[in-house]
């Protein structure tokens, strides 16, 4: 039997958790961008000796007993999140930008800012001609581990839960606002909606990129306050290179065991503290393998809590969908394959133009035949843009006579209904346009389709609103709907014109149609087809 104190053990095991829950609250933001940074324990590091060179030359620079105690808290922690930030920072620009693999660039990183942090911290060493490996700011570590006055005169309740410094609680706060941010903001959504899918998001006009630079940068800040904790409280101001031992790699543990809940990581990382000290309140002789293995037990924990929550498969449970893998949002056209995106309304034409715009600055002017589905309504600012981004306008002008006026007006308004369906303004404004039926939507018949891009009537000869002079001339009407048609395949050598080597893609109908009234459009038939020189069909 042994006597196990537990108002002085929980106070140990909450010391011990505060720099793992501030390391898993900045890594869970990260990761829910679709980050994963397993350059953490690096950035941890960084932080702490950061806040240690900060610290150090401003107790070289005022005597003790003239020291600020508001300048001794802002110097370490604003050198801590500085040196953090720029550890974030080139995570980013090597995995976001660079898109280098994100395993490997984050185990980098942790080997880099270890070694950042031995080197100064040696460095620093020498500067004080100390004979022991240590660096002390007792000082600076005084205001850090500062409690509540009346903490001791509460007996065990002030023990527990009131004896901390101010970095304590800060974590907390910082793991609560954290959940509040994912879970009930409309930047939260945002972020989560990167995570899981990038593309998806990107096309919902969200900032893929913008997103994950700010929550890896501010989520590298936040461990990088674990790190100065550590230093600054727990080893009360003592730096000695490679004591931070698996903290950092116990911060990602705990994210896995949270099920990536920040809020989850108050209580955990006690748990995890406390289990890492165990062996301290356990009694093993002089069983030294019995207490590594005692050291293990978070990692266990953490591995059953993996195998559990992947067998319940339940959605709320896993990690972000697109985790470790990199956005390329402009891979199809860098792999040579043309672009067609469906788009009806004017932000989507924006959104589709903004990415083809990014398409060409990252491949250059490729000559593929990127296009836009529909376009049935563009801002004036946008028709600009497909003849300088190469992009075609794909129109079908029957669904000028499916848009009813009532639905239109009570979907989009009087201003944005009047403008809907352009045709002519595309054709001012240098796109290359082609047309087509959208058969099942409408029929198929092509010259009812003519009929109406050349009138902007519906079948009965009646106005339906929007502008009609937006209507385009039957010469217009025909080349989109064969020459634009091929030119839109990148098939304009061998179809879509009658010219000598190409194919004999012939149809005869029953009657002109660029002399006649127009109304004579609605009746052409078509009395034979041909399709590379075979007849195909025959009228009876």
């Amino acid at each position: 039997m042994f006597d196990f104190d537990i108002v002085s053990f929980i106070p140990r095991a909450v010391m011990q958790g505060i720099p793992l829950l501030y390391g898993s609250t900045g890594e869970i933001l990260t990761e829910k961008s679709g980050n994963l940074n397993l350059g953490i324990p690096g950035i941890m590091y960084v932080g702490g000796i950061c806040g240690v060179i900060g610290a150090f030359f401003y107790e070289q620079a005022v005597p003790a007993d003239q020291m600020s105690g508001f300048l001794a808290i802002l110097i370490p922690m604003l050198c801590s999140l500085l040196g953090s930030l720029l550890m974030g920072l080139l995570y980013c620009f090597l995995t976001v930008t660079l898109r280098a693999n994100q395993n490997v660039t984050g185990l980098t990183m942790t080997t880099f800012g270890v070694g950042i942090g031995n080197f100064f911290g040696g460095s620093l060493i020498k500067l004080t001609g100390s004979e022991v490996p240590s660096i002390a700011l007792s000082a600076t570590s005084g205001y850090f581990a500062k409690s509540l006055p009346f903490a001791k005169s509460l007996g065990w309740f002030g023990q527990i839960f009131l004896s901390y410094g101010f970095l304590a609680y800060l974590a907390i706060i910082l793991a609560l606002l954290s959940s509040y941010f994912l879970k009930h903001t409309r930047p939260g959504l945002h972020l989560r909606s990167v995570g899981e899918s990038a593309s998806t998001a990107d096309a919902a006009g969200i900032n893929v990129t913008r997103y994950k630079y700010l929550a890896t940068c501010v989520g590298s800040m936040i461990a990088g306050l674990g790190g100065l904790y550590y230093v600054m409280d727990y080893a009360s101001g003592v730096w000695s290179n490679n004591a931070f031992g698996d903290r950092g790699w116990l911060a990602i543990a705990l994210v896995i065991f949270t099920i990536w809940r920040p809020n989850v990581s108050v209580l955990a990382s006690i748990l995890f503290g406390g289990l890492y000290i165990l062996y301290l309140y356990i009694p093993t002789g002089s069983q030294m393998a019995v207490k590594e293995l005692y050291k293990m037990l978070p990692y266990v924990v953490t591995v059953v809590v993996l195998v559990i929550s992947s067998l319940r498969n339940n959605m709320e449970k896993q990690p972000p969908a697109s985790l470790g893998l990199s956005y390329f949002r402009d891979r199809a056209n860098g792999e040579g394959f043309p672009v067609r995106i469906h788009c009806t309304g004017d932000g989507g034409v924006r959104m589709a133009l903004n990415a083809f715009e990014a398409s060409v600055k990252a491949n250059g002017r490729h000559g593929l035949r990127n296009g836009i589905e529909h376009v049935e309504l563009v801002e004036d600012e946008d028709y600009p843009r497909f003849a300088e981004l190469d992009v075609m306008a794909n129109k079908q002008p029957a669904h000028y006579y499916l848009c009813t006026e009532k639905f239109m007006l009570d979907a989009l308004g009087q201003r944005r209904w009047f403008r809907s369906q352009p045709l002519k303004s595309l054709y001012d404004a240098g796109a290359k346009v082609s047309l087509s039926t959208d058969f099942p939507i409408v029929e198929i018949n092509p010259f009812h389709n003519m009929y109406v891009a050349v009138t902007r009537l519906d079948l009965e000869g009646n106005e339906i609103g929007a502008d009609i002079n937006e209507k385009i001339d039957i010469f217009q009407a025909l080349e989109g709907y064969t020459y634009m048609g091929a030119y839109a395949m990148g098939l304009e050598d061998r179809l879509g014109s009658l010219e000598a080597g190409k194919l004999a893609d012939i149809a005869v109908i029953d009657g002109r149609i660029f002399d006649e009234r127009i109304e004579k459009l609605l009746e052409r038939k078509a009395l034979l087809t041909m399709m590379d020189g075979r007849v195909v069909y025959k009228a009876e």
